[in-house]
């Protein structure tokens, strides 16, 4: 009995302890007087200690397209100390989240919180398969990234439905798209890469995504233009005005223009005129009142417009010989020569394992010029051939042609070739042959060698219409004339010569270029046209001096007749 007359008394002691409620009047609460009843609530804080709590985050039980700078991210609460440990290694002590690097397959990650009532484990397995999709993106996971989105951080199937996604040039702008995207759907899905570097551009004053490459992000997004100069800018969208239904001005300040679009083409800015003239066109009148004469405007389009319409590329073709794991740049300079401004598209339909161009879509102002260059890339896992295709570089109103030759040689190769078709042999006939100078030269290999030489004639789509096999014994070096001969069914364009020169597995090549022409001018024929223009022109000068002598006698006698008629008055 008296046990329980104490329990009880425990009981309500610690009751009152916890709940103990008073009435007063008027009474002073932190200066302020309050009228009525003040109820003191007495609260007591309980604290269970136990165990540290532990999330992992990342990664999860997904694959990952990268095996580097994978995040182990976590959340974690009344740690003395962290560790983690994969596929069995030594437990490595962190601080906080952290990048990891591991290796293709299947791994096992094990994440410890402890303190003194207790460890805490959590535990993951993930893997690593790098063939399943590659994300060219170095452009915006550099220095100047800023808050471009990391996607090697995220699994495969995160990467399928990944919101908010930034491309970032600290310098020049951002792109943030505001709806969900699906990384891996581009127009070429079976090629397993996704080319961010080459199809979406960030520049001073322009933004572009290929919508066609990357259909999937062509999505509506906010721009961010920085460092502009002007006072009141306006967004253009490929060159000319944007449509307030596709771009909706956010704001201007400081130099850094905020805009919000639907959907992607070319994008960048310029000063609102005072006088609402269409952007990118040239008044007739040269900016003056519409009054003025025709004439006038005549003149001034004379001086301006160029007498040849369209885009000028400076080079002709594009010829590259690499060996595995060289890069080199090569630039294109193309002109407007139009009266009115271009967007400009440069595609790169069969070579884009080899080739980054740097900018392959912009605007040019009548007269502007453009410097492009581009990358040319032989991977370490080229395999030694002659790669052939063409850049396509189109308007809106024409397409034209750069055909691009590269020729990949094998590295440890200690042979050098050269080749060069005579020049009275770059253009021939269906059926005929070519004749070529070879030159072969041995930089290291000892004594008297038998090479393979190949000699294949391959069209710019890449087939070969003819190929000759020889071997040939050379010790340090030889030069010679090789005739090829060319189908009588090849049908009429551009073609290359590919010589190829093979000892212990290791090559060594060539090239140059010739045209299968529909008809050949002679020398005979161009000595006998040229004697005819010649012959023209002197026929022309003596009539032209003929007639002028006529003319001159002609009015040397009205002069004497008018004389005599006015002495005779």
């Amino acid at each position: 009995m008296k046990k329980e007359v104490l329990f009880v008394l425990l009981a309500a002691i610690v009751f009152l302890t916890i709940i103990y409620q008073t009435k007063a009047e008027n009474n002073v609460i932190t200066g302020e007087s309050v009228t009525g009843d003040v109820t003191n609530i007495l609260v007591l804080n309980i604290t269970v200690s136990g165990p540290p709590g532990l999330t992992l985050l990342s990664p999860k039980n997904h694959t990952y397209f990268s095996s580097q700078n994978l995040v182990l991210n976590f959340s974690v609460s009344d740690e003395e100390w962290i560790k983690y440990s994969i596929d069995s290694a030594a437990n490595v002590t962190i601080t906080g989240n952290i990048k990891f690097n591991t290796s293709e397959g299947s791994h096992s990650l094990f994440l410890y919180a402890n303190n003194s009532n207790g460890l805490t484990i959590e535990n993951v397995t993930f893997f690593v398969n790098s063939n399943q999709i590659k994300i060219n993106y170095t452009k915006y996971s550099n220095s100047y990234k800023g808050e471009s989105t990391d996607f090697n951080a995220s699994s495969y199937s995160e990467i399928q439905n990944i919101s908010g996604i930034i491309l970032e040039h600290t310098s020049f702008g951002k792109i943030l798209f505001n709806e969900i995207i699906n990384v891996t759907d581009d127009a070429d899905f079976s090629d397993n890469t996704v080319d961010l570097d080459n199809y979406i551009n960030i520049s001073l004053n322009r933004t572009y995504v290929n919508s066609t490459a990357l259909p999937n992000f062509n999505k509506s997004a906010t721009l961010t233009l920085h460092n502009l100069t002007f006072t009141n800018p306006r967004v253009l969208r490929d060159g000319s005005v944007c449509s307030s239904t596709i771009c909706t001005e956010q704001s201007y300040s400081g130099g850094t223009f905020v805009f919000n679009v639907t959907g992607f083409s070319v994008y960048s800015a310029e000063e609102t005129p005072s006088e609402d003239t269409p952007s990118g066109t040239i008044s007739p009148g040269g900016g003056g009142s519409s009054g003025g004469s025709s004439g006038s405007s005549s003149g001034v389009l004379s001086k301006i417009l160029p007498t040849k319409r369209g885009i000028e590329i400076s080079e002709e073709d594009v010829k590259v010989k690499l060996r595995p794991g060289q890069v080199v740049t090569k630039k294109i300079t193309i002109t407007n020569n139009d009266y009115k401004k271009l967007s400009v598209n440069i595609e790169n339909p069969r070579l884009k394992d080899f080739i980054i161009i740097k900018e392959p879509a912009f605007g040019l102002v009548p007269g502007e010029s453009k410097e492009i260059l581009m990358d040319i890339i032989a991977r370490e896992d080229a395999k030694p051939d002659l790669y052939l295709g063409y850049l396509l570089v189109k308007t809106e109103f024409e397409e034209k042609q750069i055909p691009v030759a590269i020729e990949v040689e094998s590295l440890k190769s200690l042979l050098d070739a050269r080749a060069e078709i005579l020049k009275e042999y770059k253009e021939i006939l269906p059926g005929e042959e070519i004749l070529a100078e070879v030159k072969l030269f041995n930089l290291g290999y000892t004594g008297r060698v038998d090479v393979s030489m190949e000699y294949i004639i391959k069209d710019y789509d890449g087939n070969e219409i003819s190929i000759k096999h020889e071997i040939l014994a050379i010790e340090t070096q030889t030069n010679f004339i090789r005739e090829i001969s060319i189908p009588k069914n090849a049908k009429y364009g551009e073609y290359v010569l590919y010589v190829r020169a093979t000892y212990n597995g290791e090559i060594a090549s060539a090239s140059d270029g010739f045209e299968v022409v529909q008809y050949k001018v002679t020398n005979k024929e161009k000595i006998f046209i040229a004697a005819i223009i010649v012959l023209t022109i002197l026929l022309a000068l003596f009539a032209y001096y003929e007639i002028r002598e006529k003319t001159n006698s002609v009015m040397s006698i009205r002069k004497k007749v008018g004389v005599k008629e006015m002495i005779k008055k």
